[in-house]
């Protein structure tokens, strides 16, 4: 019966062979898709743990001022939630290996001492912030704590926002940019750093970093 059956479904392909041949390809087509995507989403999936096991994974815990519900307007009135002075606090909560204090303030204008601005993302963090999130320095130097005690005008920039306003032939150390309506000097550029797919809230590579007490209190709104 079954030699019956082949039989005649191979009479039927051979009679309809260009349809049998879409058809075939069709599946083969719609079957490699499937697993192409697959394939593509478990790359992506392991590329994403893997990057943020590298900056601590389960093991990090982000903390940050809880937005006020009302009265968005007058957010800096809003006091309550981890302030500067908790950081000592935490460091002695056992376990705890690394501790990075920051504020992250999105989208301000940087203008260059040759005239070029440009849009990036700023942090005031202390000395430990670099290191914590794995950042390397490609020219001059991180920030240490001499830069915090002195509320040192400094900054170090990154990659992209390095490229943007001094272009990849120009020196940018002991260069000049104002932010925040000061002027910092530059002491540092940091390499290019590739985290796929992983958002803390500000461009990985076009951000510009001062030190924490240097801002001040003014125009923080997001500590951490």
């Amino acid at each position: 019966m079954w030699i019956e059956y082949l039989r005649i479904a191979w009479s039927c392909l051979r009679g309809h062979s260009l349809r049998s041949l879409l058809t075939v390809l069709s599946i083969l087509v719609g079957s490699f898709s499937i697993v192409l995507m697959i394939s593509l989403a478990e790359s992506a999936m392991v590329t994403l743990a893997s990057q943020v096991e590298e900056i601590g994974g389960a093991r990090l815990i982000s903390l940050w001022r809880k937005v006020p519900e009302s009265m968005e307007g007058k957010q800096a009135l809003y006091l309550h939630g981890i302030t500067r002075q908790d950081v000592e606090l935490l460091r002695r909560i056992p376990h705890v290996k690394n501790i990075a204090s920051f504020v992250k303030l999105r989208g301000r204008s940087i203008y260059g001492d040759n005239g070029k601005s440009t849009l990036a993302d700023v942090i005031a963090a202390d000395s430990e912030f670099l290191s914590f999130f794995h950042y390397r320095i490609a020219e001059g130097r991180m920030l240490d704590l001499v830069d915090a005690e002195q509320h040192s005008r400094v900054c170090i920039l990154g990659s992209a926002l390095a490229e943007k306003l001094f272009g990849n032939k120009e020196a940018v150390l002991s260069r000049l940019v104002r932010v925040s309506g000061f002027h910092c000097r530059i002491v540092g550029q940091m390499a290019k750093i590739e985290y796929w797919g992983l958002d803390f809230a500000w461009d990985w590579n076009n951000v510009l970093v001062m030190p924490l007490p240097t801002l001040g209190d003014h125009d923080v709104d997001n500590y951490q």
